[in-house]
């Protein structure tokens, strides 16, 4: 059961993060390769620059036609 972020319910360190909307959808179709690596860049920037307890692991473009996954992991003991 997903929430209103979009969130999974998980347990343990690794969460995954559904992205529904992405503001890069139409050039990211033609060129993933560039635009997701760019995108994930951007969420570890901001994981970093938040001092968040996260790491943004991975993201997996496209699992359905409007849907990317990312992947986060935290970083703490807690």
């Amino acid at each position: 059961m997903r929430g209103e972020s979009g969130q999974e319910p998980a347990t343990g360190a690794e969460r995954r993060l559904h992205l529904h909307h992405c503001p890069f959808r139409e050039v990211a179709q033609r060129r993933p390769d560039i635009v997701c690596a760019i995108h994930l860049g951007l969420m570890r920037g901001t994981v970093e620059t938040l001092r968040a307890p996260l790491a943004a692991e991975g993201l997996e473009p496209f699992v359905t036609p409007h849907l990317c996954v990312a992947t986060l992991r935290r970083t703490d003991a807690g």
